[in-house]
């Protein structure tokens, strides 16, 4: 089986991801993609297979156009085998927006955390642990405890004391919980921010606010979300924190503590169908014209 394998000068794309898991998202871009007629197809990552031949070496099944352009999102089940996938599509001509690697340490909140304290930006103090070794827990006061590669608010808990804590192991994959982090909770204020920054601008930004009782400002659960004017000191903070991450696109999230806006995630995977419809801007189309450049700058 061959994806896009015609080698003609048109620009090819491969979305690898899995419908199920955000539908919403994926059918955005293929109507992004193929309005701007980005011939496109979709790969679930749980079809893709590596073989190696004994005499000509390894391949990956199906086959892609060297002169394709690859996106992917949310591919965490099948994480393992997508890295040798990646990796051998990444030695040819083909494009891959948002290296995989890069993708996968953004992912990490506490690597990607680390990675920005180091470049200067500025982000929350944050705790890493595994779920069997949380004595003499450091932090004091309110916190929030998030599996290290969550989304959609999915076993985020705020806790006072980290004695009543059980690790949620029924909740998730272990390959988005392979530890644990902590933050202290940041400011009064329980809203937040998502920008999202698309080869180097950030062309959106809204605020959220929890709805009812939930405290946690995710769009899954519920929030409430008004456009921002993403040109300003937020948008110019989240375009810093995605090119430390050497990233070519992702959504941005970001907290008011008492010292300024620090940043909480960047996520390569992060949803933007609530940021387009809370802003007007067409997320998806600005991700599609990214691959349209980048397609035609590999003829």
């Amino acid at each position: 089986m061959r994806l896009l394998c015609d080698y003609s000068e048109e620009v090819q794309c491969v979305l690898v991801a899995e419908k199920k898991v955000e539908p919403l998202a994926v059918e955005a871009l293929l109507a992004s993609l193929q309005h701007r007629g980005i011939e496109t197809s979709v790969l679930n990552p749980s079809d893709v297979k590596v073989f190696l031949d004994a005499e000509t070496g390894a391949s990956v099944i199906p086959d892609v156009s060297p002169n394709a352009v690859v996106l992917h999102r949310n591919v965490m089940a099948d994480i393992e085998l997508l890295k040798i996938a990646f990796g051998m599509w990444r030695q040819t001509s083909t494009k891959i927006l948002n290296d995989f690697e890069s993708s996968l340490n953004a992912r990490n909140k506490f690597v990607a955390a680390i990675n920005l304290q180091m470049a200067g930006i500025p982000v929350s103090s944050t705790l890493a642990f595994s779920a069997q070794s949380i004595l003499n827990f450091p932090l004091q006061g309110e916190f929030v405890i998030k599996p290290v590669r969550g989304a959609r608010g999915v076993g985020v808990e705020k806790r006072e004391t980290i004695n009543d804590w059980v690790e949620p192991v029924e909740i998730m994959p272990n390959s988005y919980r392979p530890f644990w982090v902590a933050q202290p909770v940041v400011g009064a204020n329980t809203y937040d921010r998502r920008a999202f920054v698309v080869d180097g601008v950030c062309v959106a930004l809204m605020r959220r606010e929890p709805s009812g009782d939930e405290w946690r400002a995710n769009v899954a659960l519920g929030a409430d979300c008004v456009a921002e004017d993403p040109n300003g000191v937020l948008g110019k903070l989240a375009e810093q924190a995605v090119g430390t991450l050497k990233l070519d696109f992702a959504s941005v999230d970001i907290l008011d503590s008492d010292n300024g806006p620090v940043i909480n995630e960047v996520d390569p995977w992060g949803g933007f169908t609530a940021l387009s419809k809370a802003t007007g801007v067409d997320v998806a189309g600005k991700i599609a014209d990214l691959v349209e450049r980048r397609g035609l700058a590999s003829h």
